[in-house]
């Protein structure tokens, strides 16, 4: 059944008046769950609560109604949060089980040592350009204050996300001079 702001309003307001009865609440709440799901969960990463699908991780915005991560099949998306929330019990991620999973993600995407990455637009320290090259794919780390997997730049302090609220850096592509001699069979002159 399909109902308006008004009337979604309206049943908020009830469940959460004192002198409505426990049961007629419960009614109300299991009829349309969609409309108290911010009452079960606060934004952050979560994960199928049995352990049924372990590599499904996600991260719900309950204030935008907006979520991001990997989807049944593994593949990584956006969505709705009504769509999974309502369907699925969540329970919350530790720090360690989305820095695994944003890592491998982050390898399967082709991220590793000597990588260069153009991180415009999810960085969030100032004043070191957009370009990265990763030098040590084993010292990469999630940040949950920022919610970032941050890595470090060459010879330098973690200081750059990779990956920052559902968006990733993205490879950009280098060959060496010998490679691009090799590949125009010329000579590179300096």
């Amino acid at each position: 059944m399909k109902i308006n702001k008004k009337q979604q309003q309206f049943l908020i307001d009830a469940v959460n008046n004192t002198d409505v009865c426990q049961e007629w609440k419960t009614k109300v709440k299991d009829a349309f769950p969609k409309l108290f799901v911010k009452e079960q969960y606060k934004n952050g990463w979560y994960k199928h609560q049995n352990g049924k699908h372990p590599d499904w991780l996600m991260y719900n915005d309950f204030d935008s109604d907006e979520g991001y991560g990997f989807k049944l099949d593994g593949s990584w998306g956006s969505w709705g949060n009504d769509t999974y929330i309502v369907c699925h019990k969540l329970a919350p991620a530790t720090d360690k089980e989305v820095e695994q999973a944003l890592i491998k993600e982050a390898k399967r995407r082709g991220f590793k040592d000597g990588v260069k990455l153009n991180v415009d637009g999810i960085g969030f320290y100032q004043g070191y350009g957009n370009d990265l090259i990763i030098t040590d794919m084993n010292k990469i780390v999630f940040n949950p204050d920022s919610n970032g997997l941050v890595a470090r730049k060459q010879g330098g302090d973690y200081n750059t996300a990779i990956f920052k609220d559902g968006k990733w850096a993205t490879i950009i592509e280098t060959i060496t001079k010998a490679q691009a001699e090799k590949e125009l069979n010329k000579t590179i002159i300096d």
